[in-house]
């Protein structure tokens, strides 16, 4: 949800208009709300169409709702709204093609066992004996 919601309207160069903390949770709020707005439509047209949601381009949707947000009107909501489902649907995603070879897990990069919960690291103690000895001085000698 939040990748479509990065791709398509988080990352469109708008700056946040509230500085404080509580204004940005507002304003998230909202973009979040008119996410759900619009999957709403989107399943609403991909269900008027009797085909598959993912069919129905996001991308699309946000842009017909951008053309017909001026036309609608309470009294003519419903007109307004039958007609952005029709605007909808003319735009369909082809459907995806079947798979030409099986998909394959790639391996791990990390190839360290991983600890599990509950579960304890072994005991990391260790002893150290460390001995000094003295080296006794060069003797001195005269020539």
């Amino acid at each position: 949800m939040f990748s479509v919601f990065l791709a398509t309207i988080g990352r469109s160069r708008a700056t946040q208009r509230s500085r404080a903390r509580r204004g940005t949770a507002q304003e998230l709020f909202a973009f979040l709300a008119v996410y759900q707005a619009l999957c709403a439509l989107r399943a609403e047209a991909a269900s008027t169409a009797g085909t598959d949601p993912d069919q129905v381009s996001f991308t699309v949707t946000l842009r017909v709702a951008r053309d017909h947000a001026a036309a609608i009107r309470f009294p003519g909501q419903c007109r307004a709204r039958r007609d952005a489902i029709s605007d909808i649907l003319a735009d369909l995603l082809p459907e995806r093609r079947d798979r030409q070879c099986e998909r394959v897990k790639k391996t791990p990069r990390n190839t360290f066992p991983v600890k599990k919960r509950g579960e304890t690291s072994p005991a990391a103690r260790a002893t150290y004996t460390i001995t000094i000895t003295k080296k006794k001085p060069p003797s001195a000698s005269t020539p």
